[in-house]
């Protein structure tokens, strides 16, 4: 299992969890949106790592990697993007 299953698993696991709570739906659905925009940055970084192991054709080793290869610059309108196409997506995980 890829580290991006695993990930989205665990995000189904508390998508389900989340909407078992015994609160309105209304107040499920704000903390869903809140939620689910801190889990998609986690995405997006998973995105860059996939795109660097293919770069060099390994692992990445945390270790070996120039700082700047490492860091997720969610400034990046390339990274906004996927930022806010995750965000979208991951309340539909069920």
């Amino acid at each position: 299992m890829t580290l991006q299953l695993y990930y989205l698993a665990k995000v189904r696991e508390a998508n389900k969890l989340v909407r078992a709570l015994p609160y309105p739906a209304q107040r499920i659905n704000e903390f869903l949106v809140i939620m689910h925009a801190i889990i998609a940055q986690g995405l997006v970084a998973i995105d860059q790592m996939i795109r660097l192991q293919n770069r060099m054709g390994a692992p990445v080793d945390c270790l070996q990697q120039p700082r700047k290869e490492l860091i997720t610059d969610m400034q990046k309108p390339r990274n906004i993007a996927r930022w806010m196409y995750y965000a979208y997506k991951l309340p539909q995980l069920k």
